[in-house]
């Protein structure tokens, strides 16, 4: 909460406009998501009621020109914003550079204050670096919980098994995902290991001082062997990865079927028994695979 409403500060300072514009890309998003959900099935209203074809196509030209309209004004927003964010962080790149001039001077020589000066740099060293990605994030968390809410409300006139099967499948598959891909977060360091081996028998290889030394002793096989040994340890270390990956998704991808094995069947029987007309089945089914992909995306 403290690192938000600094960021709040810091934005206000450096920008008036950064924070509304910010609130509006989340509106924008919400609005886009909803209209590509609702499109569709109302359009294949007017048709199964039999509406004229002029008001079906004003219809079309309605929705089709506020989705534009929404999805072209969030590409703008978001281009306007780029330039607000590097300003942002190129503000907080000068408050690094005055706290270093300002300071006292033996802690210049002090390697924690050190420490966090490079670990301050490093989260605002590029437009992907922590201090542009958070608005990036921030909009996404917005937009996906505030769209969680709504699709739990279209949904509320179906089954609660549904909607429980939905969340539960969703949040399995992340968990299960997450403690598979975490192997190689928490082993980084011994690929950094092996990558780092490579590149040193690499660079000392092609060194032009080095090239005399290695044939003048035969040391060319030696250090392709040891290339090899690095390679082989590298390639290991990728396959072990991968193969956890592919269980992730294969998992993620069985419970996808299995949630929407179970929705197909609901929402089929009740078209059957009339409870819901073909323009509410698309709607409900495509609510029921967004509600589970922002879900999913929000956890992320």
């Amino acid at each position: 909460l403290d690192n938000l409403k600094f960021i709040a500060k810091v934005a206000g300072n450096v920008d008036k406009e950064m924070l509304p514009t910010f609130f509006a890309i989340s509106g924008l998003m919400i609005l886009v998501s909803l209209l590509e959900i609702f499109m569709i099935p109302q359009v294949l209203k007017a048709f199964i009621s039999g509406k004229e074809l002029g008001e079906i196509i004003r219809l079309i030209l309605c929705l089709g020109g506020a989705w534009l309209l929404a999805d072209g004004g969030l590409g703008y927003l978001r281009t306007i914003f780029q330039a607000k964010k590097i300003f942002f962080r190129i503000d907080l790149l000068d408050q690094i550079l005055l706290k270093t001039l300002r300071m006292s001077y033996p802690l210049t020589f002090c390697k924690e204050a050190g420490s966090l000066k490079e670990k301050a740099i490093k989260s605002m060293s590029d437009n992907s670096s922590k201090a542009e990605m958070i608005w990036d994030y921030g909009a996404q968390i917005i937009s996906c919980a505030c769209l969680l809410g709504i699709y739990v409300l279209i949904l509320s006139s179906l089954p609660l098994l549904l909607i429980v099967l939905t969340g539960i499948t969703t949040l399995f598959s992340f968990a299960f995902g997450k403690r598979l891909r975490q192997w190689e977060y928490d082993n980084r360091e011994m690929k950094g290991k092996y990558l780092q081996q490579i590149y040193y028998l690499f660079r000392f290889s092609d060194n032009y001082q080095n090239i005399k030394d290695i044939r003048l002793f035969g040391l060319g096989q030696w250090l392709e062997d040891l290339f090899r040994s690095s390679m082989r340890l590298y390639q290991d270390f990728c396959h072990k990865a991968c193969v956890k990956a592919i269980l992730a998704d294969s998992a993620d991808v069985l419970l996808q079927l299995l949630r929407n094995g179970v929705a197909y069947y609901y929402l089929i029987s009740m078209v059957i028994h009339g409870q819901v007309d073909v323009a509410g089945f698309l709607l409900y089914f495509q609510v029921q695979g967004k509600f589970a992909a922002d879900m999913n995306q929000l956890l992320q």
